[in-house]
């Protein structure tokens, strides 16, 4: 019996894995340093961060700003290590024209395990103009295996205060926890940036589908403090809100709250979440979308080595019954809103909405833009941000029947096959990008045989990828006979 393979072209991995991480330190009202000289962002305002390099296989950092001059004058950022009292080499970013831009730094080194914060100068004396949008760390976590990262997930991105003596929420960005999109081990901290004016200032993490507290940390500084709880279970399915309170009817501030997630797994990460943060908490009763052009920045080479699923999601709600909200998606770079990528609810109480899967070029800037069906019914928003949900993927290389036949009994991961004609046909398909993972080339008529026969299954190892072999119909003992 001939051979009934004439070449086959799998997916194997040609580059390391890669997820990249945002660690916020500034997502708020637009800052005024009001300073020539470098200053620390207002008390109320401050966000800090701990990095710890240990948590990441193979990370880069990049420091990012979203920041503007004033008339022709430079606005200076820089990244700035509390542990150390040091400024982080090679993370000053400076800016003298008046739009609001996006400017990342080139990679910076930072060590060991580490607290920073955002400190910014502007060259114009006692000017109250904003020029600071927004800052963070950006971690590119690449390795083969990719065996552990870290995700940060903030969960307020407004600084509040409360004099309450009862827990009251504050802007929270609503967060859906799906356990089954990561895989290996996931150590889950609930952190908060905060201080007090006095007494006892506690920071709770809600599990509002329930209606139950998961954690409760405090804090009696009357300095910004960052406070992380023990190691917390969440309930996949369910969503989290942040709460806080005074426990003596003093001033409880809150500067930035987050979950953090530790991921590990020995074998190498296959399946993670990753979020990227789009607009802040504001409002608008413009019957046009407008945004704040947080200029969020998306790059899929960031995520090589997997597949890639992308979401928008949007909390907003409205002040007026009968009035519809809406959230969009919007490409800043091509000046475009996203297909499939609007959201809109009626609702009077902050409801978090998720679209369905979306395209989303890249490299590009990306906003949540908002509007409203009623100048009289305001449109809120407590956050916007794209949802990249992460699963195996490999790109297309080719490899011959003598070299994969041996391999077929050594076998773990699911790999669909697909059957085409000749390479002419073929090709074009690859070099175009279309998804293909095993391609079989046969004569026409042994092709629709196969493909009446439901041939729906097979696989083999290459480079150290194991795929499992399930095939059915008669193509099974044909492909058996060679084996």
């Amino acid at each position: 019996m001939p051979n009934p393979l004439r070449r086959v072209v799998c997916k194997v991995p040609l580059v390391d894995p890669k997820i990249e991480h945002e660690v916020v330190l500034y997502l708020t009202d637009p800052f005024a340093p009001n300073s020539t000289t470098y200053v620390d962002i207002s008390t109320m305002r401050r966000r800090i961060q701990l990095i710890n390099i240990a948590q990441y296989s193979s990370p880069t950092f990049y420091y990012e700003v979203v920041v503007r001059g004033l008339s022709g004058n430079p606005t200076s950022v820089r990244l700035f290590n509390i542990t150390d009292g040091l400024e982080v080499s090679g993370s000053v970013i400076t800016e003298s024209g008046t739009d609001y831009v996006r400017r990342r730094s080139n990679a910076i080194t930072l060590s060991g395990s580490k607290q920073y914060k955002v400190q910014v100068k502007n060259d114009v004396t006692a000017s109250t103009t904003v020029v600071l949008a927004r800052a963070q760390v950006i971690v590119v976590n690449s390795a083969s295996p990719l065996v552990k990262t870290e995700h940060f997930v903030p969960l307020v991105n407004a600084y509040g205060v409360t004099s309450s003596t009862s827990f009251i929420e504050w802007s929270s960005i609503i967060y859906r926890f799906e356990g089954d999109k990561f895989d290996g081990t996931l150590t889950i901290y609930f952190q908060v940036t905060g201080y007090v004016s006095a007494k006892t200032g506690e920071y709770c993490l809600y599990n509002n589908t329930d209606g139950v507290p998961v954690v409760t940390i405090s804090t009696t500084s009357t300095e910004p403090v960052r406070i992380r709880s023990g190691a917390i279970t969440l309930i996949s399915g369910k969503e989290y809100i942040f709460l806080y309170r005074n426990t003596g009817g003093k001033y409880t501030y809150v500067g930035g709250a987050e979950l953090i997630m530790y991921q590990e797994r020995a074998e190498g990460i296959t399946k993670a979440q990753v979020i990227k943060h789009t607009e802040r908490a504001w409002s608008s009763n413009s019957l046009n979308y407008v945004g704040l052009e947080q200029r969020t920045y998306y790059d899929a080479l960031n995520f090589d080595g997997f597949t890639y699923t992308v979401y928008h999601e949007a909390i907003i709600g409205t002040t007026l019954a009968g009035v519809v909200v809406y959230a969009i998606l919007r490409n800043l770079t091509d000046g475009v809103n996203v297909d499939g990528s609007e959201l809109s609810t009626s609702s009077e109480q902050f409801v978090r909405l998720r679209s369905g899967s979306i395209s989303v070029l890249s490299p590009k800037e990306y906003d949540t833009f908002i509007k409203t069906s009623d100048v009289n019914g305001w449109c809120y928003i407590r956050g916007g941000r794209i949802i990249i949900d992460l699963t195996p993927y490999v790109p297309i290389v080719e490899k011959s029947a003598e070299e994969t036949y041996p391999l077929t009994e050594e076998a773990v991961l699911p790999v669909n096959i697909l059957i085409w004609k000749s390479d002419e046909e073929t090709y074009p398909l690859i070099e175009t990008g279309v998804p293909l993972n095993i391609l079989i080339w046969k004569s026409a008529e042994e092709l629709y045989a196969l493909l009446e026969e439901g041939l729906v299954e097979a696989s083999f190892v290459a480079r150290g990828l194991r795929f499992p072999i399930k095939i059915r119909g008669s193509f099974q003992s044909k492909l058996s006979s060679d084996l």
